[in-house]
């Protein structure tokens, strides 16, 4: 599924996992009660989203661009997050 525009998408209750969704584009969705594992979202845009009781473990997050999504409640410790793109504020809690 590379590349793949799935923009104004909502997501709730359903686990990927082994799976390449490199340079997807999910700007504006809601990810609720989602597990990510072992999969490559590098490149991917996930702008003006929603994430919310999110679990990941081994996901590729290289070169994805976070803008305008909060992310303080996301643990990233068990992924791969170098040059993202993001701002400041996206970090705090609201």
């Amino acid at each position: 599924m590379l590349s793949t525009n799935l923009s104004k998408s909502y997501f709730e209750n359903f686990a990927v996992s082994n799976s390449n969704l490199k340079s997807t584009i999910f700007d504006d969705s809601d990810f609720n009660m989602i597990e990510l594992s072992h999969s490559n979202f590098a490149s991917s845009v996930i702008t003006n989203s929603s994430l919310k009781n999110v679990e990941l473990n081994d996901v590729d997050f290289s070169y994805t661009n976070f803008s305008k999504t909060k992310l303080a409640s996301i643990d990233f410790t068990k992924c791969t997050v170098n040059h993202l793109l993001l701002y400041v504020e996206d970090l705090r809690g609201r």
